[in-house]
């Protein structure tokens, strides 16, 4: 097992700067299935499974930094009040004069920082209604209270039945209807 440290090391410089993860590697030429390998075998006991534990901790480190980096960016392009140019002029009578110019708050950088690390109680929120003529629901069907995760699969689970029950009713035709409403 050979590990080219310099390379790795190069590739979790550019995950400190926010790059994702594959595409960093495939940077510094470390195909994403080798990655991936090696992230692998740093769970399975063997003779190298410290090196490869080290390679894991590295890029996990790595990535973190990349994460805070990027949220202080967005938290400084938020807030602005950042110095974007400075210019010194010389009067007629040789009194200087500074000019500086500074960013204005970005509030769209906030709300989608927001948006990202607490979704729960900041993401934007779609409602979506399901009937049918007879206003029947399938079982399972979807509750307002489900997580995100459940009700994708819900919903997708009713246009699925939907679609057959209408091919079947009318004979052939699989026709559905979808509204979504956005609750903004």
């Amino acid at each position: 097992m050979t590990v080219d440290m310099a390379r790795l090391e190069e590739m979790c410089g550019m995950l400190r700067d926010g790059v994702p993860v594959t595409a960093a590697a495939a940077a510094v030429g470390i195909p994403d299935t080798t990655l991936f390998r090696w992230l692998a075998q740093a769970d399975v006991p063997g003779d190298n499974q410290g090196v490869y534990q080290d390679i894991k901790a590295r890029i996990t480190k790595a990535r973190a930094q990349g994460t805070v980096n990027l949220v202080q960016v967005l938290k400084s392009a938020a807030a602005g009040g950042e110095l974007i140019e400075r210019t010194t002029r010389i009067s007629g009578n040789g009194d200087e004069f500074v000019g500086e110019k500074w960013a204005a708050p970005q509030p769209q950088a906030a709300m989608f920082l927001l948006e990202r690390a607490f979704a729960r109680d900041w993401a934007r929120r779609q409602t979506v209604e399901i009937t049918s003529v007879d206003g029947l629901l399938p079982e399972g069907h979807m509750n307002p209270d489900d997580g995100p995760a459940d009700g994708v699969d819900r919903l997708l689970a009713n246009l699925r039945f939907f679609k057959e029950r209408k091919a079947i009713e009318s004979g052939g035709s699989d026709d559905v209807e979808v509204e979504v409403v956005d609750d903004l």
